[in-house]
């Protein structure tokens, strides 16, 4: 009796996985690029920093442009909800896609209490990415 359960289990197992196929999957294919970076920005007391620029750089730009955010790689500015989205930064910056994974900076410029600031934060991110959120507290 044990004998025949266990041929039968055996039997129906080899039935249902030769009836598996990698086409019953959807496959997600990322080449090159992260699909999108979110980016947050807020004050130190949490409130979102609508209409902030913030200067996109490679970290090859960096070393050599860090004065100058005129040269920045990539800028936008966030949005009413604080919130700023960078579509394929590997391909917008021009940022070495072969390498999986690139360091960027973002630098986020602002005023607090009269005073010009700004905030940097380097930030690694890989090619295969299909979408990264990151939160910039001001300060």
């Amino acid at each position: 009796m044990k004998k025949g359960f266990l041929v039968l289990m055996t039997l129906f197992s080899f039935i249902l996985t030769s009836c598996y196929s990698d086409d019953d999957y959807e496959k997600v294919e990322v080449i090159g690029a992260a699909k999108e970076v979110i980016l947050t920005v807020k004050d130190i007391n949490g409130r979102i920093m609508p209409g902030t620029p913030i200067y996109v750089f490679a970290e090859t730009n960096w070393s050599i442009n860090s004065d100058n955010f005129e040269k920045a790689d990539y800028k936008l500015t966030t949005d009413k909800s604080g919130i700023a989205i960078v579509d394929n930064i590997f391909s917008k910056i021009g940022a070495d896609e072969n390498k999986n994974t690139n360091d960027f900076r973002f630098i986020v410029t602002y005023t607090l209490d009269g005073v010009e600031k700004q905030k940097e934060e380097k930030i690694l991110i890989k090619s295969d990415y299909l979408s990264f959120s990151h939160m910039i507290i001001c300060d």
